[in-house]
């Protein structure tokens, strides 16, 4: 006998989902609630400390490539960065241990980002020049000394000099200066000559340099006059020994300035401009006016003025334009003033040209 049986699968009963009392629910809805808070406060700091990291980042770099690499005298270089021909003093000292080193060499350095060429000028510091400020005659190479006569920081003061002799020598500014000493020369001669930066890539390089150079260079502009040189073909870049017959002549090394302002804001805005000596300092005007030409003014007159001035002005029919604050800034001027500023001059040159430079007993020392 055979049994047959059928087996039935039961399914198993729903488990009845527990229910939390309203007591419950309430505590587990602040849990929730408080870890949110939590979590979206977490979010927030991550929040600031990314964008303070961000913010402090970019201000360390901008910090960084602005400041420079040593501080001594330095005046507004706004017009230098802005220009299209900032020029460089390069001064190699014997030592920085002294308060009055020695120049062992001297380089004046002009970059015409226009013409992509670089004019420089070696001046033997052998060389006697007038050194500007009634200090007489002195070589080059002794201008640190002549510098601490009457000064307690002859190092500042004596840039300050060399820069006067330079503008009175080239009838151009100068914008920045490097000075060192010959160990570090190296460096500096490959970076001007080639754009090489060597030792100047490291920022803890630099603040170790310090203590053998002075410059006012920020490091950005550093970095922007050495892509400069090492951008253009060798055969750009124009060396000359200043030797007596230039200074004998200094016309040549005139148009050769000259070419590189061909193109420069100055020349393109065309005021028409007079230059007049406040003192009684001979020539000065005439040499105001050299420096004009060379920064690509148009000079229409040259001339004494009726009174004598005790401050140097810069008068012009609108005092805004970039002329007028350019020949402040490279002649040392403080005073910019419209002609209607200026109704109790009498002098004649305010009706016959656009823009009157006025040079005063407070330039006078610096310019003769």
């Amino acid at each position: 006998m055979t049994l047959a049986c059928d087996f039935v699968t039961l399914s198993p009963m729903p488990r009845k989902s527990a229910r939390l009392s309203p007591k419950n629910r309430k505590r587990k809805t602040k849990k929730l609630k408080a870890r949110y808070r939590k979590i979206a406060y977490a979010m927030q700091l991550s929040a600031v400390f990314l964008i303070s990291t961000i913010f402090l980042g970019g201000y360390l770099v901008y910090k960084y490539l602005n400041m420079n690499f040593a501080a001594a005298y330095s005046g507004n270089t706004f017009y230098a960065d802005e220009r299209l021909t900032p020029s460089v003093a390069y001064i190699v000292v014997d030592s920085f241990e002294g308060d009055t080193p020695e120049i062992s060499r001297l380089e004046y350095i002009i970059y015409d980002k226009n013409n992509k060429k670089v004019l420089k000028y070696v001046l033997p510091v052998k060389t006697i020049v007038d050194v500007p400020g009634d200090f007489g005659e002195a070589t080059l190479s002794k201008i640190f000394l002549v510098a601490s006569l009457n000064n307690d920081n002859p190092l500042d003061a004596g840039i300050q000099i060399v820069s006067n002799v330079l503008f009175r020598t080239f009838g151009f500014g100068v914008d920045y200066y490097i000075v060192t000493n010959e160990t570090l020369s190296t460096a500096f001669d490959e970076y001007l000559n080639e754009g090489k930066y060597g030792e100047f890539v490291s920022l803890n390089n630099i603040l170790e340099m310090r203590q053998v150079m002075k410059t006012n260079i920020s490091v950005k502009k550093f970095y922007e006059l050495g892509n400069f040189i090492k951008g253009i073909p060798s055969d750009r870049v124009f060396s000359r020994e200043i030797t007596q017959g230039y200074l004998n002549n200094m016309s040549i090394i005139d148009d050769e300035i000259k070419d590189t302002s061909f193109e420069s804001i100055v020349s393109q805005e065309r005021y028409s401009i007079a230059v007049l000596n406040g003192t009684e300092y001979e020539g000065l005007a005439v040499f105001g006016s050299r420096v004009v030409d060379n920064v690509g003014g148009r000079v229409v007159a040259v001339n004494n003025s009726d009174v004598l001035y005790e401050n140097s002005y810069v008068i012009s029919g609108d005092p805004s334009c970039y002329t007028a604050g350019y020949m402040a800034d490279i002649f040392g001027i403080s005073n910019i003033m419209s002609k209607e500023e200026a109704f109790d001059f009498s002098d004649n040159e305010l009706d016959r040209a656009d823009l009157v430079i006025i040079l005063g007993l407070d330039t006078a020392t610096r310019l003769y």
